[in-house]
């Protein structure tokens, strides 16, 4: 696949602490949904096919990788914070606020695995979107649709479910 070095913004600034590490001078400091663009770019470019990405509030947090996403038409499934305003028919509205309105009983509980304060269970729903025909599929621990006809909505249960 690919990788790339985050160097902090404090390490970029002081060219004396790249070059001490080993780093060209010119080391530029890059964010890491910048570097994320960079790499999936460069793994498009060569010729691979990626169905879906998927990340954490940090890369979901940034406008321009999803952006970059959906120009290359590679599905996406980030997170954001609950305080992120999703655009919808009605407007503006917060990420919490939206999931409140998905009926409990539509949400499928998943977990990411033990964390250090136990499981990381995430609700997880799909829903196709407006306009489209198909029904989505029910979907199992560890599927992610990757019907851009279908939205997956994941939220973040806290530690223990």
């Amino acid at each position: 696949m690919d990788r790339e070095l985050y160097i902090s913004h404090s390490w970029t600034r002081g060219p004396h602490r790249c070059r001490a590490a080993g780093l060209d001078e010119d080391t530029v400091f890059a964010t890491k949904p910048e570097l994320a663009a960079r790499m999936i770019g460069r793994f498009l470019d060569a010729g691979h096919r990626a169905g879906w990405v998927t990340a954490d509030e940090v890369y979901g947090g940034n406008p321009k990788l999803r952006s970059a996403l959906e120009e290359r038409q590679v599905g996406y499934v980030l997170a954001v914070a609950c305080s992120h305003e999703a655009t919808i028919g009605a407007g503006e509205v917060r990420a919490d606020a939206l999931a409140a309105k998905v009926p409990k009983r539509a949400w499928q509980k998943l977990s990411a695995g033990a964390g250090a304060k136990g499981h990381r269970f995430y609700g997880s729903h799909i829903r196709a979107k407006k306009g489209s025909a198909e029904r989505p599929a029910a979907s199992s621990a560890g599927d992610v649709s990757t019907n851009p006809s279908h939205d997956r909505v994941t939220t973040r249960f806290g530690a223990g479910g």
